[in-house]
């Protein structure tokens, strides 16, 4: 049988215990993150969307932060081996539309390989169209 290794389950209960402290207090963590960016305190917004049950909203919500503050985005999309990037398409739609082209980076697009073999010939018109977010390949 397969067990996990305790490193493993100590990382995930930090996680956990971790989520229950920022929900717990969030409502005054989130004044205190939006008063630091006002500051200037803050280099740029992050996030994961793709661990979100709904990416687009997540991506909407980093956006409206980073227009708001006037910081540039990272992100985690599309980070498997599943052929789909509609959360990278959906981010790359954002930039354009939202007009923060070389201020949005995207890592780790590891559904990349397997969807340029699903798609080589019918590519996004938006991967071609000269528009860009930056992407970095996980290794």
């Amino acid at each position: 049988s397969f067990s996990l290794p305790p490193s493993f389950l100590r990382s995930l209960e930090m996680i956990l215990n971790s989520k229950k402290v920022i929900m717990e207090y969030w409502p005054s963590l989130d004044r205190e993150l939006r008063q630091a960016m006002k500051q200037g305190e803050v280099d740029f917004i992050a996030g994961y969307p793709t661990l979100s049950d709904n990416y687009q909203n997540d991506v909407d919500f980093i956006f409206d932060l980073a227009l708001t503050y006037g910081l540039p985005v990272d992100l985690h999309v599309d980070e498997s081996d599943e052929p789909n990037i509609d959360c990278f398409l959906y981010v790359l739609e954002k930039t354009i539309k939202t007009h923060m082209e070389g201020r949005v980076t995207c890592g780790y697009p590891g559904s990349f390989p397997p969807i340029w073999k699903c798609r080589h010939a019918g590519r996004s018109p938006l991967l071609c169209s000269g528009h860009s977010v930056r992407h970095f390949r996980s290794t």
